[in-house]
């Protein structure tokens, strides 16, 4: 995310009203990206590179403005109550070979770095920002023994007993990182090139940015190698702080140019993974999907709710869909879109320009067990919308709260796992993502344009 303006600009603005005597009570927006007619500093306008452009984390990022810890505190427009979760990649050590932005608690080290790693010097990358605040030793994401090879760097030759260390391995246009050779999952974006070097993919831009294709100074890409599953990489970090009544989510989405073409669509394909308070990992798949027991044309709204301790026929059979669908299959809950051309129809990929990123935003309402609501938006549109489903006696039934209190990453690919390898690798896109204990935050609150805020 990006900086609210320069500082130049930041010093002028409060200087203005004691100058000339102006009204000081919020000169801003109160939702959405600054327009150069928002306000004129000096004789130049604040535009979407000086509100959402590159930034400081620590300082003035997206996370640390949505919190009210930037120059405006909890008088920024886009600082919002009850943000429980944050991510918005911009942190340096996510991308720069040399890290600057703040040391906190997890560190400013590079993918590479074995400072406080966890099993010991040798452990590549166990160092690194990630590795301290998302910890995964999957088989399959982090360095093993052997790698990488001499030709690239050091040898590893002892990341702790499993043979598995904690630093994970991503992929880089310059494989600085050395990883390019070993299956990478997850790929950190800054620049054009980026998404455009492995396989000649296009680079998505955000809509109303003048072109820009990240949203502050990087965003996450979550990467499918043609022979990998890529499945769970985070461990801890998921973590709510306790059980949450509502989850509200907003964040920046998009797929490769090629996902089609590289068949990780011809099946099953999880997206991030919520735990419900009553169950011990992370299952869930409430943001997102493609879910085979779902109509493909209406990816990536869809998903669905294992059926564990509740009757899936009996929770649906009082709900009420005032758009899209509730259905049971195999006894788990599944929801999507209806496809369409139309209000409140949805199909893909008719409705979702690969050469841009999209704001996709959910809200599940668990505050009333029996009565449980769930809403779904993209670009400004509700394209899911049930209420009254009953889930009495699921994992989200609590002994003394109702909900959910975690998450994880994950990107598995069902395609690879038993079908056949992909095509071509392929990425899912993910930036400013943000959970609350509430309704989610705004479209125009992360970088996007006012006309996609809707009314949850």
């Amino acid at each position: 995310m990006g900086r609210l303006m320069g500082r130049s600009k930041w010093l002028l603005l409060m200087l203005i009203p004691m100058l000339c005597g102006f009204d000081t009570r919020n000169p801003f927006r109160t939702r959405g990206p600054f327009k150069a007619a928002d306000f004129t500093i000096g004789g130049g306008s604040s535009t979407w590179q000086d509100t959402f452009g590159p930034c400081t984390s620590g300082t003035d990022c997206f996370c640390d403005r949505v919190r009210g810890n930037g120059p405006l505190g909890t008088s920024d427009p886009v600082y919002n109550t009850n943000v429980f979760w944050c991510e918005d990649w911009d942190h340096d050590a996510f991308y720069a070979t040399t890290p600057t932005d703040v040391d906190d608690a997890y560190g400013n080290e590079n993918w590479v770095s074995t400072s406080g790693a966890a099993f010991g010097s040798g452990d590549r990358g166990g160092g690194s920002r990630w590795a301290k605040k998302y910890t995964d030793t999957t088989n399959g994401f982090t360095w093993k023994d052997g790698m990488p090879s001499t030709t690239c760097g050091s040898v590893i030759t002892s990341v702790g007993g499993s043979g598995i260390g904690s630093g994970p391995r991503v992929w880089d246009k310059d494989d600085r990182w050395c990883a390019n050779a070993y299956t990478p999952w997850i790929h950190v974006i800054t620049e054009a090139a980026d998404y455009t070097t492995e396989n000649g993919s296009s680079a998505p831009t955000v809509p109303g940015s003048g072109g820009a294709v990240v949203l502050g100074d990087a965003l996450l890409a979550h990467r499918n190698p043609t022979n990998s599953i890529a499945g769970y990489h985070m461990e801890t970090g998921g973590s709510f702080g306790g059980t949450k009544s509502q989850l509200g989510i907003t964040s920046a989405i998009g797929y490769e140019s090629n996902v089609v073409a590289s068949g990780v669509l011809l099946d099953a394909w999880k997206h991030d993974e919520f735990s419900a308070t009553n169950d011990g990992s992370s299952n869930d798949g409430l943001y997102g999907f493609r879910q085979t027991n779902a109509p493909a044309n209406t990816f990536p709204i869809q998903g669905f709710i294992f059926g564990t301790g509740f009757d899936c026929t009996t929770a649906i059979a009082g709900a009420t869909e005032a758009v899209g669908n509730v259905t049971c299959a195999g006894g788990n809950l599944i929801y999507h879109a209806n496809a369409g051309s139309g209000a409140g129809l949805y199909t893909w990929p008719d409705d979702f320009n690969l050469n841009e990123l999209h704001c996709m935003q959910a809200w599940w309402d668990f505050r009333t067990i029996s009565s449980v609501n769930v809403k779904m938006a993209l670009d400004g549109e509700i394209l899911l919308d049930v209420s009254g489903i009953n889930m009495t006696g699921s994992l989200y039934d609590g002994a003394s709260s109702d909900g959910v209190d975690a998450f994880r990453f994950d990107n598995y690919s069902n395609r690879v796992q038993y079908t056949a390898n992909l095509t071509q690798s392929t990425r899912r896109y993910s930036d400013n993502l943000v959970m609350r204990d509430g309704t989610p935050v705004s479209c125009s609150d992360i970088g996007f344009p006012s006309s996609y805020d809707v009314t949850f």
